[in-house]
């Protein structure tokens, strides 16, 4: 079977990066870094691109912080543009799926809101000078194993394909809805017809992108501001995309609809893409005022936080304008206390904001995902009892191999040492090296010496042992070699005081009298 072909994306200053994941990957798949080939001498930078996109099966992209931003009045490192647009083109072909991000551990990468739910695969930095392979080997092994869970893009042989995918068609998997760019469907909603318009401009297939728009305009536009809105959209959806986009219309749009928070949102949002975050955060704040839906003016306050950290009295601000809002149903509910939490956070209020998504969590049990976050944010706090409970609270059969080694780690710093090791094992088990180097030091400071060094060196024969193995062998010989000290100093403690016991017992053997000698034993 053909390997799959894997896109390496990087700024031009991190390509040694991309040639070492290439280099990594190269047994198991065909890579190709962005510099060979990718982008041809006769072609725009956009549309080569897209041409890897019916290409490759796979797309890893290096997220080196190379800028630093400033956001809510705090300076965060900042992913390049051109990785994040091409980010967003793979993920719309591949799915989530099939598109991986690296990034540094020692630095928090700030990704945009969008894209919050992305956990990039982490190297450490250190190593790189020295031993890249080494850094980047963990990363690269757990990439290697998804792709050989997922395998190769199904794609129809060009020769039997109908017309439509003959011009790149291709279809997708039923759960990929929200990446396929197919013909209006009648079960499209407004969300799908304009992030399928979006994509369709970022392939440069304009007569599909007019498709679209005539389908939103005959199924789903009811009104003239519905129609503005749309139209306002496509212009910020070509600013996107890189085709420029006209500001005026958004503008005009919005002027035209002067209540429309919806359309004062997309103007912040084109404002923001140019750089004026004044003018963008003042328009947020007007339509937070007039938005009449919790989950929009979630959506707004979102964005609002993400340009500038507020001051108690723009936190009031936006407090006021949501407790103003009615809340319906339950999905209004879950948006207005997940936005409530971001704006205590944001405010410095870290215990109100975990408060809140207590309760958040106790209408949406099921947000394993936010669950996992506070649990986290709790551990780290060492507030160790709520981290094991949230842990616990998600089902066993929905845990992931990293939710098992942490909620080990919760019981293992309560000092639940038989319910860490069970929770090791499975997350062992489960392929998480980080859990035999875990069990490796939890062994190791019971004493089985023997049993732990079994386990973190059985743990070094995986395919991509987590750095923490490497560490637990070194601890284990530190601490074997500690007791042996410990054991050589207490062992020539007992001799000389055996000695001085010898010498106080010969002395009475001797004179054939009781009496302890009298200099000091």
């Amino acid at each position: 079977m053909k390997k799959p072909t894997v896109f390496i994306g990087s700024s031009v200053e991190h390509k040694h990066l991309a040639e070492v994941v290439q280099s990594l990957l190269d047994y198991d798949v065909t890579p190709v870094v962005w510099t060979q080939d990718t982008f041809e001498p006769s072609h725009f930078p956009l549309e080569s691109l897209e041409n890897s996109l019916d290409l490759v099966d796979f797309a890893i992209l290096i997220c080196a912080p190379e800028d630093i931003t400033t956001m809510r009045g705090q300076q965060h490192h900042t992913v390049r543009d051109n990785v994040l647009f091409e980010l967003g083109l793979f993920i719309g072909r591949l799915s989530r799926q099939r598109t991986f991000l690296i990034a540094p551990r020692s630095q928090s990468v700030h990704l945009p809101s969008d894209l919050s739910g992305l956990s990039p695969e982490t190297y450490d930095p250190a190593l790189l000078s020295t031993n890249p392979e080494a850094a980047l080997g963990p990363a690269c092994g757990k990439i290697k194993r998804a792709i050989r869970k997922l395998g190769n893009v199904s794609r129809p042989d060009p020769a039997e394909a109908p017309d439509y995918q003959k011009s790149h068609e291709i279809p997708q998997a039923d759960e990929h809805k929200f990446n396929e760019v197919d013909e209006p469907a009648s079960d499209w909603t407004s969300t799908d017809y304009r992030w399928r318009y979006f994509f369709a401009l970022t392939r440069d297939d304009e007569p599909k992108a007019q498709r679209i728009a005539d389908g939103f305009l005959e199924s789903v536009a009811s009104s003239p501001e519905s129609i503005a809105e749309w139209e306002a959209w496509q212009q910020y959806a070509a600013q996107l995309a890189g085709k420029g986009g006209d500001l005026d219309v958004i503008r005009n749009k919005s002027t035209l609809f002067p209540q429309s928070a919806r359309l004062k949102k997309l103007l912040a949002q084109s404002l923001l893409h140019y750089g004026d975050k004044e003018s963008a955060l003042s328009l947020l704040f007007e339509a937070l005022g007039q938005a009449s839906e919790m989950q929009l003016a979630a959506k707004i306050v979102d964005q609002a936080l993400d340009i500038d950290e507020p001051s108690p009295h723009k936190a009031r601000t936006l407090l006021d304008a949501l407790n103003r809002i009615p809340r319906s149903t339950s999905a209004d509910e879950t948006s207005y206390l997940d936005a409530i939490s971001k704006i205590a956070k944001s405010g410095g209020f870290e215990e109100v904001s975990k408060a809140i998504l207590e309760v958040l969590l106790s209408v949406q049990p099921q947000d394993t995902q936010t669950r996992a976050s506070l649990a986290y944010s709790y551990s780290e706090a060492g507030e160790q009892e709520l981290s094991m409970l949230h842990y616990e609270l998600v089902p066993a059969q929905e845990r992931s191999g990293m939710t098992w080694n942490n909620l080990g780690v919760a019981y293992s710093r309560l000092q639940l040492s038989g319910k860490a090791v069970a929770s090791y094992q499975v997350a062992a088990d489960k392929g998480e090296s980080i859990a035999e180097g875990n069990l490796a030091h939890l062994l190791k400071d019971a004493g089985f010496f023997t049993e732990a060094k079994e386990r973190a060196e059985r743990a070094l024969k995986l395919e991509t042992p987590h750095e923490n193995v490497i560490e637990a062998l070194r601890a284990i010989q530190e601490a074997r070699s500690s007791e042996d000290e410990e054991h050589t100093k207490l062992s020539n403690k007992g001799q000389a005081r055996q000695r001085a016991r010898r010498d106080i017992g010969r002395h009475c053997w001797k004179v054939g009298n009781l009496k302890r000698p009298t200099r000091n034993l």
